[in-house]
């Protein structure tokens, strides 16, 4: 399989590989969806850390999406 099934990216100027930001959008309303089904505390706190975690890459990228 090639790393653009899994919605990654080169970054030459970090030399690294970086989630797309259409992917992080994407995992973004996913997150927001378990974190709004979740029926046990742990559930909630796991999706709830996926959403900061992606809610602030996208912000250092400049990016103007609301999780809320």
């Amino acid at each position: 399989m090639k790393l653009k099934d899994y919605y990654y990216e080169w970054n030459p100027y970090r030399e690294e590989i970086i989630l797309t930001t259409e992917k992080l959008h994407e995992l973004v309303l996913e997150y927001k969806e378990k974190y709004r089904n979740a029926k046990t505390d742990d559930e909630r706190q796991r999706a709830m850390w996926h959403l900061n975690s992606y809610q602030t890459e996208l912000m250092m990228r400049d990016e103007d999406f609301s999780v809320r």
